[in-house]
């Protein structure tokens, strides 16, 4: 194998891409000029979120769970269902202080499934677990 040829000596090449533009001397923004939304003005203050209500998060992870655990006497569907009921009663009293309304409706809905996943395991389920002690 051949060893790779030497680095070349000399001045650095230019970098690639174009300084910072800057605008010409005595230009000012059109009256109104606002930046895009998402971006801040030099020198202002963050924007602050919301915060997701934590039932809401708790009740979307114990809906998740509860659907391959649903045979757990129904525990984590229960709860799923409770918690996102009262994450939905907090989000809609206060509005503007909390987020996660999705959050909570799903962890409901899908406590709701589980529980009817659950309820039908019981009903049904009987009918091939009999056990014969006559043999």
């Amino acid at each position: 194998m051949s060893t790779p040829p030497p680095f070349p000596s000399g001045p650095n090449p230019p970098s690639y891409g174009q300084p910072g533009y800057q605008p010409p001397p005595g230009y000012q923004a059109p009256p109104g000029y606002q930046p895009p939304p998402g971006y801040q003005q030099y020198g202002m203050q963050p924007m602050v979120g919301q915060r997701t209500n934590g039932l809401a998060v708790a009740s979307l992870v114990l809906g998740i769970l509860s659907l391959p655990l649903c045979w757990l006497l129904g525990i984590p569907a229960l709860l799923a269902i409770i918690f996102g009921a009262v994450g939905l009663k907090q989000i809609n009293q206060q509005p503007a202080a909390s987020g996660g309304r999705g959050l909570a409706i799903a962890g409901l809905v899908l406590g709701i499934v589980s529980l009817v996943i659950f309820v039908l395991l019981i009903a049904l389920g009987n009918n091939g677990f009999r056990f014969n002690r006559n043999n």
